[in-house]
């Protein structure tokens, strides 16, 4: 997937603000990281606090792909203008799944990276360990149909991940739904459901 300066990806990662809420359905790796890793440099580069959310296993593969694109990820980090997650230090910080409490958890992120002087959040999760099952997990497509409503109160763009070989199809139809933006193989379309 081809996301050098002009690619209509690329220009579409480039007009997203605070407020916007959207996902990723890929089939591989190389598909993911084609939007995500552009995602948060595109926020680096804007002044924005980012957070990434990996899957467990998943943080070398992360942190290698930002270098390959050129992100001083350990500059990034020291300057808490990037911070790399798991999905127990948000998602599941209480031992389950509450979406009351993750509104909470994107509100506080999005107010302390303001106090921090940056000029948004900018998020986003991996969302493979969704399937792995944990308490809660039965209002995942309840809290993906709010998160909208919750973005438009703060200054806050996220971005949701989906292996689309790994969700089950119906599941995929609900996050669709869920999303006012959807990027699949490279496109960026504006959910009109």
């Amino acid at each position: 997937m081809n996301t050098t300066p002009g690619t209509p990806l690329l220009t579409a990662l480039e007009q997203l603000a605070p407020h916007d809420h959207l996902c990723s359905i890929y089939e591989s790796a190389e598909e993911q990281l084609a939007v995500a890793i552009p995602f948060i440099q595109i926020g680096l580069d804007r002044g924005e606090k980012c957070i990434y959310i990996a899957d467990d296993g998943a943080e070398t593969v992360v942190r290698d792909a930002m270098y390959a694109a050129g992100i001083d990820v350990e500059r990034a980090t020291a300057t808490n203008s990037l911070v790399l997650e798991r999905k127990e230090a948000a998602y599941l910080k209480h031992g389950s799944f509450d979406p009351n409490w993750m509104f909470t958890f994107w509100a506080e992120a999005t107010a302390e990276a303001m106090s921090q002087g940056y000029t948004a959040l900018r998020a986003t999760g991996e969302t493979e360990w969704v399937l792995g099952g944990a308490p809660g997990l039965e209002r995942w497509v309840e809290y993906e149909s709010r998160m909208t409503h919750v973005l438009a109160r703060h200054n806050c763009v996220a971005l949701c991940q989906y292996n689309r070989q790994l969700f089950p199809p119906e599941l995929v139809l609900d996050i669709i739904r869920t999303h006012p933006t959807v990027i699949y193989r490279g496109v960026v379309c504006r959910n009109m459901y």
